[in-house]
């Protein structure tokens, strides 16, 4: 065991002198605050410890995690052990911010360990002049350290129980709103029962919250580090409990480990708005499945302040984005596109409840827009019927009729309006989740090509005994004069033979021209000719302008995206 060598002289007149100059400040002074300034002075450690209180802590630590792994309720302070040396947090001011006694004070600072505060500890825009460290004592009234500036706070194992501030309405465990600090240690059993507040500090260092039990009793928030800005590491490993959120909104962290195990209550409910973090610990893996749960929450606690949040809720894009972006630095370009592709995902039903509350709000123009577009297609039907089909005029007469009940009855029904424009959004969104996985599966779109070319295959094959039934013709006229007589002919021979693969192919992609959609044609022969020529093949043309269409669209989508 490690024995601290004995005083010097002068470090015992120092000490003294430390000790004269706090009975002209406070008069009296208790045996626990004289010892306390003597360590302050000589560099040691205050130790209030006592063998009862030992095993009494380890008895509540171990009552606290039982409590934790059963889902009950934490007691406040009481299974805690409250020591019973009673220091002055004034002594701790006193020590910290007196600019004449600082060169009667050791460079570590003041060091206490298992000592009791029964009132504020307020170091509020004080500029500490050394380390502050309060191993597992009890603070029974808080601490504020408002715009503090200091090189080390340590509380390792320390409770801290809420207080009232001043200049505050709300109570809480610790104030250090504006704190700037090398570093803080909230670690090892710390506990705190209300709220951690460091809103806008700046950490130089290391905040460190590992082990430690965070419980709210206010708004349901146990750390509210909005805009904190840690320039080194945030951690955040096998927190024990936490009873609220921890509110990380605007933060800027260089480096986040906050790896607990996904089996044990640990996991705790965070905002993430804004938060940007330089690189994540990846013990001990970085699975993008672990990452969306822990995305998840964040969606949890934003969709709960909604009044219908089923409906009414669209995700955040900013932490999947951001999280993509960090996985792909760190060489996971897989599992970041699996974070876009989720979060693309989880917007979709919130768009498609947007655009129904939209088309709601205003069904005039929406619906005028609409009769517009059917319009147009009455009029494209009524054009192709100058040609005299019988049945093209009757597809004109129910286009336009839908289109004047969409024009004079919608207006009157806005929900009928809503519901329409969900149902399209709603198909758009899961056609390009499933043909393109929202422009990050971009590939899926030539799967589905293949499928179609070999449904196309099977519903363009020659019958073995063409021309009679065959179901394919040639386009041209005078070939298909010789072609129905069922008479060879040179014009015949010359045409490309035809490969009912390489058709479907042709007639699917767009843009592309293997020279046989240009010489033959569905004839409608056969028992199935009618349909593969009048519903099939315009079917079949049009998946393949859709198909192709959303692929170009996923790689213009995904680059605005990433950009």
């Amino acid at each position: 065991m490690y024995e601290a060598p004995p005083n010097t002289p002068g470090e015992r007149h120092r000490a003294a002198k430390l000790l004269w100059e706090a009975r002209n400040e406070f008069g009296r002074i208790s045996s626990t605050d004289r010892q306390i300034i003597r360590c302050a002075s000589l560099g040691t450690l205050a130790n209030f410890n006592t063998q009862k209180l030992q095993d009494h802590y380890y008895r509540a630590r171990q009552s606290e995690q039982i409590a934790i792994e059963s889902d009950e309720e934490l007691p406040i302070h009481t299974d805690r052990p409250v020591p019973d040396a009673i220091a002055d947090p004034r002594i701790i001011h006193w020590l910290l911010t007196t600019k004449t006694i600082e060169p009667l004070l050791n460079p570590r600072g003041v060091r206490i360990f298992c000592a009791r505060f029964d009132s504020l500890i307020d170091l509020r825009t004080c500029v500490l002049s050394r380390p502050l460290w309060l191993v597992r004592c009890t603070m029974l009234a808080g601490i504020d350290l408002l715009g503090a500036q200091c090189s080390l706070i340590g509380l390792s194992g320390s409770l801290v129980c809420q207080g009232s501030m001043e200049g505050s309405q709300r109570t809480c465990a610790i104030r250090a709103d504006g704190l700037r600090a090398d570093i803080v240690f909230l670690r090892n059993g710390f506990r705190s029962f209300g709220e951690v507040r460091l809103v806008g500090s700046y950490i130089k260092d290391n905040l460190e919250c590992d082990e430690g039990i965070f419980v709210s009793t206010e708004d349901n928030t146990a750390i509210r580090a909005s805009g904190i800005d840690v320039k080194g590491t945030l951690f955040l490993r096998r927190i024990a409990h936490v009873g609220g959120t921890i509110d990380l909104t605007r933060a800027r962290i260089g480096y986040l480990v906050d790896y607990n195990d996904p089996d044990t209550n640990s996991q705790c409910d965070i905002l993430l708005s804004d938060c940007r973090y330089g690189a994540i610990h990846t013990w001990p893996s970085l699975n993008a499945q672990d990452r969306l749960r822990w995305l998840s929450r964040h969606d949890d606690i934003v969709r709960s302040w909604y009044d219908n949040p089923k409906s009414e809720y669209t995700p955040d894009p900013h932490p999947y984005r951001w999280l993509a972006e960090i996985m792909k630095k760190q060489g996971h370009e897989d599992e970041a596109r699996t974070v876009l592709r989720v979060c693309a995902e989880r917007r979709m039903s919130g768009l498609a409840e947007r655009a129904r509350r939209d088309v709601e709000s205003n069904p005039t123009t929406y619906c005028g827009l609409l009769a517009i577009a059917w319009f147009i297609a009455g009029a494209c039907a009524w054009l192709s019927g100058l040609v005299g089909t019988v049945g093209t005029w009757a597809t004109s007469i129910l286009i336009l009729l839908p289109a004047l009940a969409v024009l004079l009855l919608l207006p009157r029904h806005p929900e009928i309006a809503g519901r329409i424009e969900w149902l399209r959004v709603s198909f758009t969104q899961r056609l390009y989740k499933y043909a393109v996985g929202h422009g990050y599966a971009r590939w899926r779109a030539i799967g589905w090509m293949a499928a179609f070319i070999l449904l196309g295959f099977v519903m363009f094959s020659e019958s073995p005994r063409p021309p009679v039934d065959g179901r394919m013709q040639p386009v041209q006229a005078l070939a298909l004069k010789e072609w129905s007589g069922g008479q060879a002919s040179t014009l015949v021979d010359s045409l490309p033979k035809y490969n009912a693969l390489i058709y479907s192919a042709d007639t699917l992609i767009p843009l592309v021209s293997f020279h046989q959609e240009d010489h033959w044609m569905p004839s409608g022969n056969g028992r199935w000719g009618w349909f593969v020529k009048n519903m099939y093949l315009p079917f079949h043309i049009t998946m393949g302008w859709v198909i192709a269409t959303l692929f170009v669209a996923s790689f213009t989508r995904l680059m605005r995206q990433e950009g």
